[in-house]
């Protein structure tokens, strides 16, 4: 029997591995660790058989210390390579790994949102808005871009479809402009007529002059009620704004597409629209200055008129009733009573405090903006 000197026991502590190599940051393809190199004296004692000598024994405290030092150098090289892999792949069929698909790295940063082009000329493409009213936009009100609160307002869900549609912004926030593309949009898919209701003799007449020369180009497949009896077909003609006020029009919406007006004579033209059965030609009103609704003397006529228009397109029997949409401040789901049955309602005021509160009860969609393009300075004296 031969006897050999065992070996030495190894060192007590153990030495610790030094640290995997840091990950580079902003690295685009998978980059796999290499394990943590070993020194000689951390290695454990591998029991061998070299020519014919059996293995040197070992005391339970040097296999305890072995066993010990083996599971740290495995665990190493597991969070070394969990450290190089990814954070996602992209699945193919049935959840397996595509095998055209390119693996990400943790360290890419998501891609930032796509930003809302607001210039004139995409939002009319993104809205529908006739070219021509685009082009006069930027001639006539040298509008270039819209605010991003109106493009919010906008694109709010079912406005373009025809749902009413409650906004309040302080003066000069650009209220009104939201109001004359969607007639002009209105004008141009549904070809029927519009109607537009302000306090004053004074904005009748500025509002009339804007709208003729922003609709000028624009162009309409309208006959006359006359032209319409005798069976001749419809030409495409300029679109024709009429100003109504006092004595100097009558209540006669046969002849023209737009209708400026007050409130009692448009509260005039929608009772003679009653009356002759042809309420479905209104598409759209437009309410300016809405809080005029709580007016002692004026304010009757402006809750007739909207009512009068509320119980012409009420929903049928059975059908539930939807709250307003807050454009993410809460409200019902777009229900039956939202859907653009006939006239699309355009409210707007910059004194609305209540607008959630107008919108539940014409069924429209609400945004409130608080945008101002000049800053509002107080001085004190």
């Amino acid at each position: 029997t031969r006897h050999h000197q065992p070996l030495p026991p190894p060192p007590w502590p153990p030495p610790v591995p030094p640290p995997a190599p840091p990950r580079q940051a902003g690295a685009t393809e998978l980059r796999l660790c290499a394990p943590p190199a070993r020194s000689v004296a951390s290695q454990p004692e591998v029991a061998t058989v070299q020519h014919g000598r059996p293995p040197p024994l070992q005391t339970p405290s040097q296999s305890r210390v072995a066993a010990a030092e083996e599971e740290e150098c495995r665990l190493s090289d597991v969070l070394a390579l969990a450290d190089a892999m990814p954070t996602a792949l992209p699945l193919g069929v049935a959840g397996e790994a595509s095998p055209d698909s390119q693996p990400l790295a943790r360290s890419c940063p998501p891609a930032p949102p796509q930003e809302l082009d607001l210039s004139i000329e995409a939002m009319g493409r993104r809205l529908g808005v006739p070219a021509p009213v685009v082009d006069a936009c930027r001639a006539e009100l040298r509008v270039t871009a819209l605010h991003r609160w109106q493009a919010e307002c906008l694109l709010l869900r079912g406005v373009l479809e025809g749902r009413s549609l409650v906004y309040s912004s302080p003066t000069s926030g650009g209220k009104s402009l939201v109001a004359w593309l969607l007639v002009a949009r209105m004008l141009a898919t549904r070809k029927k007529k519009a109607l537009i209701v302000l306090p004053f003799v004074s904005l009748v007449e500025e509002v009339g002059a804007t709208l003729s020369g922003l609709l000028a180009k624009l162009k309409v497949c309208r006959t006359a009620k006359k032209k319409r009896k005798k069976g001749m077909a419809a030409l495409p003609r300029p679109v024709r704004v009429e100003v109504c006020h006092g004595a100097r029009h009558s209540a006669n919406f046969d002849n023209c597409d737009v209708a400026v007006c007050t409130i009692e004579k448009a509260h005039l033209i929608v009772n003679k629209l009653v009356f002759d059965k042809q309420l479905h030609e209104l598409g759209a009103v437009v309410v300016d200055e809405v809080h005029l609704l709580g007016d002692p003397s004026r304010g009757h006529l402006l809750e007739l008129l909207l009512a009068k228009l509320l119980f012409a397109q009420a929903p049928p029997a059975g059908q539930g009733v939807a709250g307003a949409d807050a454009g993410g401040a809460g409200g019902s789901s777009f229900g039956a009573r939202d859907a653009p049955r006939g006239t699309q309602v355009v409210a707007m005021s910059a004194t609305l405090p209540n607008a959630a509160q107008i919108a539940g009860w014409l069924h429209a969609a609400v945004k409130e903006a608080d945008f101002r393009p000049v800053a509002l300075k107080q001085y004190t004296f």
